[in-house]
């Protein structure tokens, strides 16, 4: 299978910005503008508005106008209006600090960090040792409060921690915050910066892949070396929220994992423009890495971690395993087991890097008694911690089978909802066509009711299920009586909780020369939330029976599910007497 990667995709879009002024940024803008819009009047209103903007805000806005950061925000905001969120604006600074990364010419202080939630602040997580930062004292758990002069804030924490990112054995001046202390330090840029880290989990060797930098193959092989040295029997390849690098430094470490690849066999990748043109195909040699592998993703896995993902999978290499860190996470009997083979430090180490993840809980099922490594690690990360009797796949089922109701696509309909003969009936209709009527009959007939007015209809997998709004649960109003609480005025067999619909019948008002259906042959859908369910239309006018015609239409319905049709049993029928008739009076005789 070969791999097509969108030139556009591949490349990432950058536009270098020379100066900052207005009309350079108006310029490149409507190059690109050119290439996308034909249509010069939609152009020219576009630019029109900008400029309508810019004197609006420059005759009325009170303070200051920063005008590196306006002409900055309106390429940012250009690129932004493309949809795409891959694509991103670079300045020429930007750019050279990007390349260097790249090129494995980048330095950073030796940190890892995160937006602490409370104060927005940069807060170190980590801090390497022989790094410039433990040179110059920083610790775990330090606030960076500013870098280079400028606050750092929640809203520019992300572009403040890539300033901690740079050319080599340049400085770089920052002030943290320890114990409501603040302390300014200037830090040179010395520490290479590491896109693959790797340890030793029993005899797994774990590697995390950050991005595919040119000096990434090189740290790859290096944490490969030294996992085999250390006894590691199978490889497992972490690359969750993984995106950055090029396809060249990509597939040069998928050839160092797979065995030979070619266009005429299999291609690492093939790479296209937005024409659909091959423009290079990236091919491996035979040398491959043989131990069983595995590969972690989750749901912003993307772009180059996606085709290192798919590349192991497509050459027998590795199978995924999917961690999403948005789900629940369940501990069974097999978990256990594994754990309880691990040394105290192992463990450790496992539930620091588990309980890492923001995710929203783990369960214990069994009531198996949970490791103390766990509550530490949970403690420690602030995570929460549930204990379940029940077995692992009865945990994950129900917990399943809720979740779908919970977070199914949800819509309201205006209308009754009835379990009839077991089966749920959605009966809709104008207003003051007759629901609410039908449905006391049907109620004294020994049905039961779901909703009526306001119907909550849900999907979950290809079934419908619907329930009634809280407040009028159980209630039904008629016109010229009032509300009336069925669950008293009947009993507690009366009313349900909710049903699955199985059967639409739409009431209408009787139209003089309009056809109705007399046969039933057929079979008419109506489709709410893309499920497609049978609808049966039903005329009214005085003297018809709603309700028995109700019940004959949905016991119908339940006959038609079972595989018998009376109206084509019937036509059957009626073409077997017929054709009888014609062979015992002879061949084409009245």
């Amino acid at each position: 299978m070969n791999k097509k990667i969108s030139l556009g995709l591949a490349i990432a879009l950058i536009i270098l910005s020379a100066t900052a002024t207005f009309a350079i940024t108006m310029s490149v803008s409507q190059r690109m503008y050119n290439k996308l819009i034909t249509d010069l009047p939609k152009r020219a209103q576009m630019y029109d508005a900008v400029e309508e903007v810019d004197k609006i805000v420059r005759s009325k806005y009170y303070g200051d106008i920063d005008e590196a950061l306006l002409d900055s925000n309106l390429e940012n905001g250009y690129i932004n209006g493309l949809g795409d969120k891959y694509s991103r604006y670079m300045n020429a600074d930007a750019y050279k600090l990007y390349s260097s990364k790249l090129e494995g010419r980048s330095a950073g202080i030796g940190v890892e960090v995160e937006t602490d939630p409370e104060s927005g602040y940069l807060l170190i997580t980590e801090v390497y040792p022989n790094s410039p930062a433990q040179t110059e004292g920083l610790q775990k758990g330090d606030k960076i409060v500013a870098i280079g002069g400028d606050t750092v804030t929640a809203e520019n924490s992300s572009e403040m921690a890539g300033r901690l990112s740079g050319i080599k054995l340049t400085s770089v001046s920052l002030t943290y915050r320890r114990d409501d202390v603040d302390k300014s330090v200037n830090v040179v840029l010395g520490y290479t910066n590491q896109t693959v880290s790797y340890e030793l989990i029993g005899t797994v060797g774990y590697i995390k892949i950050s991005a595919f930098y040119k000096n990434t193959l090189n740290q790859l092989e290096k944490a490969v070396d030294q996992l085999k040295k250390e006894g590691a029997k199978s490889l497992v390849f972490d690359v969750r929220s993984t995106y950055d690098g090029t396809i060249e430094y990509t597939c040069r470490v998928i050839d160092y994992l797979v065995p030979t690849a070619t266009e005429g066999n299999k291609a690492l990748a093939t790479l296209v423009d937005k024409n659909g043109n091959n423009v290079k195909t990236y091919s491996s040699d035979a040398k491959d890495i043989t131990m069983p592998m595995a590969v972690l993703i989750n749901s912003d896995t993307a772009g180059y971690g996606e085709l290192f993902a798919c590349d192991l999978k497509d050459f027998g290499k590795a199978f995924y395993d999917y961690f999403d860190d948005k789900r629940l996470q369940i501990l069974g009997r097999g978990e256990m087991r594994y754990l309880d083979r691990m040394t105290e430090a192992e463990r450790l180490r496992v539930f620091n890097k588990l309980m890492s993840y923001p995710f929203p809980a783990l369960i214990v099922a069994r009531n198996m008694d949970v490791p103390g490594e766990l509550l530490q690690m949970a403690e420690k990360h602030d995570r929460t911690l549930l204990r379940a009797a029940d077995s692992t796949v009865d945990v994950t089922s129900r917990l399943i089978d809720y979740l779908n109701r919970v977070t199914a696509p949800q819509i309201t309909r205006h209308g009754v909802l009835m379990n009839i003969y077991g089966q749920g009936v959605l009966i809709l209709g104008d207003s003051g066509i007759g629901k609410s009527e039908t449905a006391i009959e049907l109620l004294k007939r020994g049905h039961r009711l779901v909703a009526d007015d306001a119907v909550e209809i849900r999907r979950v997998s290809n079934s419908l299920y619907g329930t009634a709004p809280e407040i009028i649960r159980h209630y039904i109003e008629i016109r010229g009586v009032g509300v009336i609480d069925v669950q008293q005025l009947f009993g507690m067999g009366a009313v349900q909780f909710d049903t699955e619909i199985d059967l639409v019948i739409q009431l209408e008002q009787w139209e003089d020369g309009k056809f109705y259906d007399r046969l039933g042959l057929g079979e008419e859908k109506y489709t709410i939330l893309d499920v497609s369910l049978p609808i049966v239309t039903i005329p009214v006018r005085p003297g018809r029976n709603l309700a028995g015609i109700v019940e004959i239409a949905t016991m119908k319905n339940r006959q038609m599910k079972y595989g018998y049709n009376a109206a084509r049993d019937f036509v059957t029928q009626f073409d077997s007497k017929v054709d009888a008739m014609l062979h015992g009076n002879g061949a084409g005789q009245p």
